[in-house]
């Protein structure tokens, strides 16, 4: 038993520090894209428009659409990435709004109640 207690803290010891900093480069990376998730979602939403055009017109010439099927695919990925992003932002956004709200709410009860005075 021993032995398998010490496989395990060896794994856990190596993967822990592995996927820990997995997910400090990912949230890094979140971090980064969602100041620009504006711009993801704008170049998403082009990149689909052409895509669509050109998919539209390629059929109606050689019906031929691999190509731009797979064009279609990609931006529209990043068109939904772009999407999350933005919602991530509001999210974001609209909690530290009411965490300010609630500070201020607390700051403005406290001042109303000030001593020797009685509020009713």
């Amino acid at each position: 038993m021993d032995a398998v207690k010490g496989i395990l803290a060896t794994v856990t010891g190596v993967v822990g520090p592995v996927f820990g900093s997995i997910d400090r480069v990912l949230s890094a990376v979140v971090q980064i894209l969602t100041q620009f998730s504006v711009a993801i979602f704008v170049a998403g939403f082009v990149g689909i428009l052409f895509a669509f055009l050109w998919f539209l017109f390629r059929y109606l010439d050689k019906k031929k659409i691999t190509i731009p099927a797979l064009v279609f695919t990609l931006f529209f990925l990043i068109f939904l990435s772009g999407n999350m992003l933005l919602i991530a932002r509001d999210a974001k956004l609209r909690e530290s709004s009411s965490q300010e709200t609630a500070v201020q709410s607390a700051v403005a009860s406290e001042d109303a109640e000030s001593p020797g005075e009685v509020s009713i």
